[in-house]
């Protein structure tokens, strides 16, 4: 009898933990895609809140850590949104970390992170740290044939990549990027970039 008791215990249990998670993994998408339209509607405010409770939630239920990377990369880019540089920085690095032992250093979600933090550092005047950032991700994305999927949205990470590199003086290695951008410009006349970043500059 008192065996009986201690499996029905058991057994309810882990029912009650099997539905609290189904709950927050709900309270995931709700709150993401909550997010989603804050973030389309040019609202990062109310994006970053979203954006937190859907992290929250989906550590409670234990999410995987694929999840758990995307929206600690949503959380910290509107924290950069916000002003909240240290903050935006933390959590950027660690879904830039998360997403390195997940896909790998040769990612597409591993470049997305890398560039985050460049532009991040960029526009709070970190110029060595965003030239440190640029460099381990230009080679990457060159490696995934950016050249050929997005050359117009390429040298917009060029043109702040030069930019860094000016302002620390380097000035040789910022007219090799010059030349670069201004054939990629050259060879695709009629192309728009397919992605256009926001600024994080906040003065």
């Amino acid at each position: 009898m008192k065996l009986n008791l201690l499996l029905l215990l058991a057994v309810t249990l882990l029912l009650g933990v099997g539905c609290a998670s189904s709950v927050n993994m709900k309270n995931v998408e709700i709150h993401y895609n909550a997010g989603r339209n804050f973030e389309q509607q040019g609202d990062p405010q109310s994006a970053k809140d979203q954006y937190a409770k859907a992290l929250i939630n989906a550590k409670l239920a234990n999410g995987n850590p694929a999840l758990i990377s995307m929206l600690t990369y949503n959380y910290g880019r509107m924290l950069g949104h916000t002003c909240q540089y240290e903050e935006a920085e933390e959590n950027l690095i660690e879904a830039l970390n998360m997403e390195k032992a997940i896909t790998g250093n040769n990612s597409g979600p591993t470049s997305m992170r890398l560039f985050e933090l460049a532009r991040l550092n960029y526009d709070n005047n970190q110029f060595r740290k965003a030239a440190s950032y640029f460099e381990e991700g230009i080679p990457l994305i060159e490696s995934l044939n950016i050249e050929q999927s997005d050359p117009i949205g390429y040298t917009l990470i060029l043109k702040i990549y030069k930019s860094s590199l000016d302002m620390l003086d380097r000035k040789a290695e910022a007219d090799q990027i010059q030349i670069k951008i201004d054939s990629l410009l050259a060879s695709n006349p009629e192309k728009s970039p397919g992605f256009t970043p926001l600024s994080y500059k906040c003065n």
